[in-house]
């Protein structure tokens, strides 16, 4: 019998995740030294730079069935990219989909979301669905 077993022969012998295990084991023996004696007497603190974020929930809008004959609002942030990605989706429901109408729309305060009056202004837009991008 030889000596190497395939993974599969080591799975039935001892179950996926122990293998797991002993490979997770194995490469953090390999580490440098550096990583596997912490410093004494060090003590890290990670500190979130925004802050306590205040948030409103929201119901989802219902699903609409059809998109035929619809307006359809494209919402970018500024950005980068995000605008290119929204032409694509424009030029790909066009094609899916008869008599659309589209609404554009651009906030540059994607850092904070976005300011009272710009929802007000998307609501008066009277989009029955909106696409939303953010590039990177």
């Amino acid at each position: 019998m030889s000596k190497t077993r395939s993974i599969s022969e080591k799975v039935k012998d001892r179950g996926p995740s122990r293998i797991l295990a002993e490979k997770l084991k194995r490469r953090a023996t390999t580490r440098s030294v550096s990583q596997k004696r912490p410093a004494k007497g060090v003590t890290l603190s990670i500190l979130n730079p925004i802050g306590i974020v205040e948030t409103q929930l929201m119901e989802p809008a219902p699903r609409l069935t059809d998109l035929n004959g619809k307006r359809i609002g494209l919402f970018w942030n500024t950005k980068m990219r995000g605008d290119l990605a929204l032409r694509k989706v424009e030029e790909l429901l066009k094609q899916r989909f008869s008599d659309l109408e589209f609404t554009w729309f651009e906030s540059k305060t994607y850092a904070e979301g976005l300011r009272p009056e710009e929802v007000e202004t998307i609501k008066g837009l009277r989009n029955q669905a909106m696409v939303g991008t953010s590039g990177d």
